[in-house]
């Protein structure tokens, strides 16, 4: 037990020390962590996981997330806010076209027997967000996911 675990922490050592030549680490350094920078981080994970849950380009699982989140981290971090606005729009727009059901979507929601949903109302913030961002995720919600893009 003691060489499994021996080799375990050797691969980890190894992983680490060469994370930049692997295309499955972000070989993302550590950087100061000020207000904007945090915010930034806070923006893009909440649109990586809308993104993940919602378009329907991800429902065949061809496209990598993680690969995906990896190569966002380091244009987002020290961004301007309209820069990691503008960065996550075109982002989502390299996907695909998508089509949306509204109807269906609020029909299904009104009907449903649940406790609690899901607070999207973050998506609503254009402030934060941007308009073509914020328009762009509000699209996305009521998307068909049938694994079909347009």
């Amino acid at each position: 037990m003691k060489k499994i675990v021996f080799l375990f922490l050797i691969l980890v050592c190894y992983q680490c020390t060469f994370s930049h030549q692997d295309t499955t680490t972000s070989g993302f350094k550590i950087c100061t962590t000020d207000s904007l920078t945090l915010k930034n981080l806070e923006i893009l994970c909440r649109v990586w996981g809308f993104v993940k849950y919602y378009h329907p380009a991800m429902a065949d699982s061809t496209i990598d997330m993680d690969a995906e989140l990896f190569g966002l981290l380091p244009r987002i971090v020290e961004s301007t806010p309209k820069g990691r606005n503008r960065i996550l729009c075109r982002w989502i727009k390299k996907f695909g076209h998508f089509r949306q059901n509204v109807t269906r979507y609020r029909q299904m929601f009104d009907t449903m027997d649940y406790e609690q949903g899901v607070d999207l109302s973050w998506i609503d913030n254009q402030e934060m967000l941007g308009k073509e961002l914020s328009n762009k995720l509000n699209d996305l919600r009521y998307a068909e996911r049938d694994g079909s893009v347009k």
